[in-house]
């Protein structure tokens, strides 16, 4: 079994609007919710060279030097796998995506309308309809009729993307055809939140000049009684 059909399989039998923290979206299986797919999940051709697999509830584990280890997000690949001792927080899928060399071919009878595209300077939506036709049998008549047919059932004709998966843990070995990643992952604690992430915009001494500064955005981890 592929990761992606388990992910659509139980998404499509589930009301996944409700009860997402922090205000992901909402095609995504997070944390206790992964709790009864854990079998399943191990069937899939991805885990299926992991060797244990514990369901994270937080975003932010404590090792046993007491330091914050945040969960990682990888865009599944064709030939990714997660190995050995593997720390899941969430699976999810991705809005529809696009290739900006497919969002014109034809749908049906040389015709597409193109998914919503966003002016880059006044962010207006738009959609195209893009017709195919010979310049050399330039017949008017069955044009006028393809663009009506266009009209009356535009689902048939729209753009078709692509879903991919993401996901979040934290995994002992990550093989894909980039490489392979390892991580150290020895006394970590996860059935408890002990730390959180804090963001914090932090001056850049080295590209502050002239009057001017430049920041950016950082982050660090404190103890979660601290946040208030």
């Amino acid at each position: 079994m592929k990761l992606k059909d388990l992910i659509t399989d139980f998404i499509s039998l589930n009301d996944m609007s409700k009860d997402n923290p922090f205000g992901i979206m909402d095609e995504t299986i997070y944390g206790q919710a992964l709790e009864p797919l854990k079998e399943k999940i191990l069937q899939c051709e991805e885990f299926s060279e992991c060797t244990e697999l514990i369901i994270s509830h937080h975003p932010v584990l404590t090792d046993s030097e007491g330091k914050g280890k945040v969960h990682l997000n990888y865009r599944l690949n064709n030939g990714q796998k997660f190995k050995g001792k593997c720390y899941l927080l969430s699976l999810a899928l991705t809005p529809e995506m696009y290739g900006p060399n497919k969002i014109h071919e034809p749908v049906l009878d040389g015709v597409c309308i193109t998914p919503v595209i966003y002016d880059h300077i006044t962010f207006e939506p738009k959609k195209k309809i893009v017709i195919e036709f010979s310049p050399e049998n330039g017949d008017m008549d069955e044009l006028r009729e393809r663009f009506n047919r266009v009209l009356e059932n535009p689902e048939n004709y729209q753009a078709k993307g692509d879903k991919q998966v993401l996901v979040r843990g934290l995994f002992e070995t990550v093989e894909s055809n980039e490489g392979v990643e390892t991580n150290f992952l020895v006394g970590i604690e996860h059935e408890k939140e002990t730390l959180k992430t804090i963001f914090y915009l932090e001056i850049d001494e080295e590209f502050s000049a002239d009057g001017e500064v430049k920041m950016s955005l950082s982050k660090t981890f404190i103890p979660i009684e601290l946040c208030d």
